[in-house]
């Protein structure tokens, strides 16, 4: 049986197939072999950000209405972004 890791730490959270998703909430499609999703969840971290996230390391979690395919996936609103951002100042500005 596969395993869904989901990070909360600011709310308590129920894994579920659907992700409930306040309009204000950043939610980060992550998995635990992509490079990328480890050094966007370390970047969070060294700024004090991994905690207004929740991140979801399960694909099959992801909704059907999300076009591009890919880790990580940071949506917010109608803000989306896909893989590790070039400039994570850019990247705060957009999401935080």
């Amino acid at each position: 049986m596969k395993k869904t890791k989901i990070y909360q730490t600011e709310h308590s959270f129920t894994p579920t197939n659907i992700i409930d998703k306040n309009n204000d909430e950043i939610i980060i499609y992550s998995s635990p072999f992509c490079i990328h999703c480890s050094r966007l969840k370390n970047r969070l971290e060294e700024e004090g950000l991994l905690h207004k996230v929740k991140i979801i390391e399960d694909t099959d979690m992801i909704p059907s209405e999300i076009k591009r395919k890919g880790f990580p996936y940071t949506v917010k609103n109608k803000k989306e972004f896909l893989g590790y951002p070039n400039s994570f100042e850019t990247y705060k500005k957009t999401f935080f």
